[in-house]
């Protein structure tokens, strides 16, 4: 099952980038 810590993780990678 997919987290929402990790969903917010790539969120904010995505955001980084």
């Amino acid at each position: 099952m997919i987290d929402n810590q990790t969903m917010l993780t790539k969120y904010k990678e995505l955001n980084k980038k």
